[in-house]
């Protein structure tokens, strides 16, 4: 293999490494690797697939004939220029529900978006259970203590 051979990606390897930088669906990444390419943010190229042999039967006839199809690779260094590898490790906090956005809403409300040092848990989920009466929602206190550790977790990736 030649160091040209490195410098490229083959599209299978380049729509993989999409996916999982951008965390989206298969058809997704190959419509962003397209559009980088249409708009050339991206080199792009077509290569000659290995000659392989077909055999079908059309009406009863064996046909044999030369696939001679072609395949397209990503110059390397584009793709992870445009989707960097870190790129996969989001360090944005995942609100999944709701209630979720609804006990940040309180704290943000409450203390600015940081919970007080010296607080208590015990004291600290009366007072947003108490804010979250006020505005008519009803959260467990279990939902609660997951909000604030992935919180927790998304200030400790960020420092």
């Amino acid at each position: 293999m030649n160091a040209d051979a490195l410098d490229w990606m083959p599209d299978d390897e380049a729509v993989t490494h999409v996916e999982t930088a951008v965390k989206c669906y298969r058809g997704r990444a190959i419509g962003l690797l397209e559009q980088a390419a249409y708009e050339l943010k991206l080199k792009s190229r077509t290569c000659p697939n290995e000659l392989r042999w077909v055999v079908e039967e059309r009406d009863g006839v064996e046909i044999i004939y030369a696939d001679k199809s072609e395949r397209i690779e990503f110059y390397r260094k584009d793709v992870f220029a445009l989707w960097p590898k870190d790129a996969t490790q989001s360090t944005r906090l995942k609100r999944s529900s709701p209630t979720s956005e609804a006990v940040l809403i309180a704290i943000k409300n409450l203390w600015g978006g940081e919970i007080p040092a010296g607080l208590r848990a015990k004291d600290r989920d009366y007072q947003i259970c108490e804010e979250l009466k006020r505005i008519k929602i009803s959260v467990s206190t279990r939902t609660i203590q997951r909000v604030v550790q992935k919180m927790r977790q998304e200030q400790q990736i960020q420092s």
